[in-house]
Formats: C-alpha cells, sequence, structure tokens
C-alpha cells in the first residue's frame, strides 16, 4: 500500500472565527480526512478563537502570529515544516484582507521555488466583487499555483482576465451551510409579532455577515431604500463572543 498524501490546508479563518471562509475550510476538512489515501492538518492563525481539538482524524495548528506579504518568509517556514505533499490555500480570509490579502501572492512563488516538486491548490473566493484594478495582485498567486478552484462564472472570468492558463482553473460552486427549515405560516406569523411587524407589510431579510471594512453595511442599507415599497428590512447578523 502506498504512503498517504500529507495535505495542509493554509486558511487565516477556521471554526470560530467570524468568516465566511471558516465553515467552508470545516466542511473540506472533514471530507478530506474521510479519505483514507491523505494525511490532513491544517496551519492557521495563532488565534484564542481557534480549536485545536475540532477533530479526531486531523490536526490544527494555530502558528501564524501575523498576516502579510512581509511575513512570507516566516509563513513558508511554518509550512515546510509539516512536510505537506499538497498546500491548500484558501484566498483570502478576514485574517489577510484589505493591504494584506497580497499575503499569498508572497507565500505562493516563494513556496514554490523553495519546494518545486510540492503541488500547490489555490481556492480563491469572491475576487469578481473586487475592482477590475485591483485583481492582479493576485496574479503572482495564480501564476504559482498548479490548480485554482472558484465558486461561481464571475469569478471564473476574473481569474481568466489575468492571463491564466484555463486548464488549471476548476469552477466547483458552493452548496448552503445553513440547514433550512420548512417555514409554515404560523411561524411566519409570529415572527413578525416578535419583531412587532404589520402583517400586511413587505419585508426583506438579509442574513450573513455585516462588515464595515467591506461596506457592506452601506450597501445593503442603500439598496434596501432605493425601494419604497420596501417597509421593513430585518438584518439577522452573527454575533460575537465576548
Amino acid at each position: 500500500m502506498s504512503a498517504r498524501q500529507r495535505v495542509l490546508i493554509v486558511s487565516g479563518s477556521v471554526e470560530n472565527i467570524p468568516c465566511g471562509i471558516s465553515p467552508y475550510v470545516k466542511r473540506i476538512a472533514d471530507g478530506i480526512s474521510k479519505r483514507d489515501r491523505y494525511e490532513l492538518s491544517i496551519l492557521t492563525s495563532d488565534d484564542p478563537a481557534v480549536n485545536t481539538d475540532v477533530a479526531d482524524d486531523y490536526k490544527v495548528y494555530p502558528r501564524i502570529k501575523r498576516w502579510g506579504p512581509q511575513r512570507a518568509f516566516s509563513i513558508c517556514r511554518e509550512i515546510l515544516r509539516l512536510k505537506p505533499d499538497i498546500v491548500h490555500i484558501q484566498n483570502p480570509t478576514i485574517k489577510y484582507s484589505g493591504w494584506r490579502s497580497v499575503t499569498m501572492s508572497a507565500v505562493a512563488p516563494l513556496l514554490k521555488h523553495k519546494s518545486p516538486n510540492l503541488r500547490l491548490v489555490v481556492m480563491q473566493h469572491d475576487i469578481a466583487l473586487s475592482r477590475p484594478a485591483l485583481r492582479c495582485r493576485f496574479r503572482a498567486l495564480f501564476k504559482a499555483a498548479d490548480a485554482i478552484l472558484v465558486s461561481n462564472s464571475r469569478d471564473y472570468k476574473a481569474v481568466v482576465d489575468q492571463k491564466i492558463n484555463t486548464d488549471k482553473i476548476y469552477k466547483a460552486p458552493f452548496s448552503s451551510y445553513i440547514k433550512l427549515h420548512k417555514r409554515s405560516a404560523e411561524i411566519k406569523a409570529q415572527s413578525r409579532r416578535n419583531l412587532s411587524i404589520p402583517a400586511d407589510a413587505y419585508c426583506v431579510v438579509f442574513f450573513g455577515f455585516v462588515l464595515p471594512e467591506r461596506n457592506r453595511s452601506e450597501e445593503h442599507t442603500s439598496e434596501l431604500q432605493s425601494h419604497s415599497f420596501i417597509s421593513y428590512a430585518v438584518f439577522c447578523l452573527k454575533k460575537k463572543n465576548i
């Protein structure tokens, strides 16, 4: 029997860190760990919220104290210490957003230089949401990668626009992380009563994260205000533990 391949997921965010990538990483880790041919581990942020005992069949290493392009050498050292055969990078995450979003564009070429046989797989999130002029900041990451995953057609096109070979770009649509429940008329009526919303009012509900640094609150509020027939808007947000 051949030796199992060592897969390392590199992500600034994992379970218990408020970020849309965190539940995705958990799903991917749970799926990979069930395949006998792989030995899985996760390298993530040195954050007190990280639970290193989240699973029995893979290890979580919260070792990265700071993310940023200037930390590329130290991040590479931590990755290579774990001796992976395949590195699966999540890009970007809340831990390396803003000016830190170029972190992996510095890390990936350095990794391939230090370990040419290393297989590098990138999961690129939401590149199409950024301004076209800023998307080039990920080009070095895409060039270094052996495979690039995106979740939708607009991100696929945004990666292709960076002059990346389509042979290594794959589209893998997401499914919902939320368990859906049937909505009866009584449940909807009770919810309106709990929120003091009249039964005949037109109501729109937003569910998810509102991150000021990504201007989501302003975008959603202005969009809702542009529709005069909407009487109520309800924001259901994730509560951060204090």
